[in-house]
């Protein structure tokens, strides 16, 4: 059976949901299953102690969701990612939806300029090729989103 699956929100249910598909506890994330792979991807935002605020969206990929491995990770969208450079700041959780059989669509929430508050959000989005991977699960293609 195929089938994608989007959470929105990392309420108590997109929590909630997100620990039931990948037996871990992540703070906001979105779960991606490619079933032509076999591999799970975990995309969440990464805190920067530095801002004190989420400055990237980072995935992570693993064949058995039960052993995730953060040597297993890329960055997808940062500052260096956003169109025209738009937003240097604070970035915001990621969501995910399968645009064909190897490309993602990542939505996302940033804040124009390099504020790091969390008003007013704008709207972002950029396209994320599926990696291919080698037989010992390293990447052979590129994982970042330029």
């Amino acid at each position: 059976m195929m089938y994608d699956l989007l959470i929105v929100g990392a309420g108590p249910a997109g929590i909630f949901a997100a620990l039931e598909l990948n037996k871990t506890a992540p703070e906001n994330a979105n779960y991606y299953f490619d079933p032509v792979s076999g591999y799970h991807f975990l995309f969440t935002n990464q805190f920067n102690q530095q801002y004190n605020a989420t400055d990237c969206n980072v995935v992570y990929w693993t064949k058995d969701v039960d052993h995730w491995d953060d040597r297993n990770s890329a960055v997808v969208v940062d500052a260096k990612c956003t169109k025209d450079g738009w937003a240097t700041g604070a970035i915001g959780f990621p969501s995910v939806l399968r645009v064909d059989d190897e490309t993602l669509l990542l939505v996302y929430d940033a804040i124009k300029g390099n504020s790091i508050g969390h008003t007013p959000r704008h709207i972002g989005y950029g396209y994320w090729k599926i990696p291919k991977f080698d037989e010992t699960g390293k990447p052979v293609s590129a994982v970042l989103n330029k």
